[in-house]
């Protein structure tokens, strides 16, 4: 897939459905941006003790949307970022240590920036 197909959700969209097609082709384009912007910031920020869900949250900001975490677990399941083995962060909403993740060199290749 080329990177205007990914871009493009009118590749996703199905000839027979095209009105529903082309609403689900537009929610995983808004992922793969979500999943971008997560990376990028992961990219860019890298630290050996890793970032935990909601700190990726709190300094992406506002535009992951509703059920951020979801776009944080995607990355992890795709290869990209993993959990920093016997890490953990303390988050001060939930008043529990939670798992902290590192981008992979998977995920540099997936940017672009691993050559």
């Amino acid at each position: 897939m080329t990177a205007t197909q990914e871009d493009d959700a009118r590749y996703y969209a199905r000839n027979t459905d095209p009105d529903t097609s082309h609403e689900s082709a537009e929610l995983l384009q808004n992922k793969q941006r979500n999943w971008r912007t997560i990376m990028q910031f992961l990219h860019e920020n890298d630290r050996v003790e890793g970032w935990a869900d909601f700190e990726i949250n709190r300094e992406v900001g506002e535009v992951l949307g509703r059920c951020w975490w979801h776009r944080v677990s995607d990355v992890r399941r795709q290869g990209w970022a993993a959990w920093v083995e016997g890490e953990r962060r303390y988050n001060p909403e939930t008043n529990r240590r939670v798992q902290v993740s590192r981008i992979t060199d998977e995920g540099r290749e997936w940017l672009g920036v691993l050559a």
